[in-house]
């Protein structure tokens, strides 16, 4: 079972390029191995179940290289919940208590 739902904030812990590892994502929707999934100009083809997932993201393809994207496809063993009031530390340690 999913310790995951559509909205929930995650924190990207791993991936196979390395080049979304400690970005956060909001999560859109569950996905399918096999499913297809459209990405800029090109389609992406999960190979596992996971999530779809909005962010600031990099995609690196063999044939387009490395360009930036809205959305991308993780593993859910990729992903850490972020739940609650959720803050970087350096955020929080700027903070002043009066």
């Amino acid at each position: 079972m999913s310790q995951f739902k559509p909205g929930d904030l995650a924190l990207v812990v791993a991936t196979r390029s390395g080049l979304n590892i400690g970005k956060t994502v909001t999560l859109d929707r569950r996905i399918s191995a096999g499913e297809e999934i459209q990405l800029n100009d090109w389609t992406l083809t999960c190979v596992s179940d996971g999530w779809l997932a909005t962010g600031d993201l990099l995609t690196k393809t063999p044939f387009h290289g490395v360009f930036r994207t809205a959305q991308h496809g993780f593993r859910e063993k990729c992903l850490m919940p972020l739940q609650g009031d959720f803050q970087p530390e350096q955020q929080k340690s700027r903070e002043v208590v009066e």
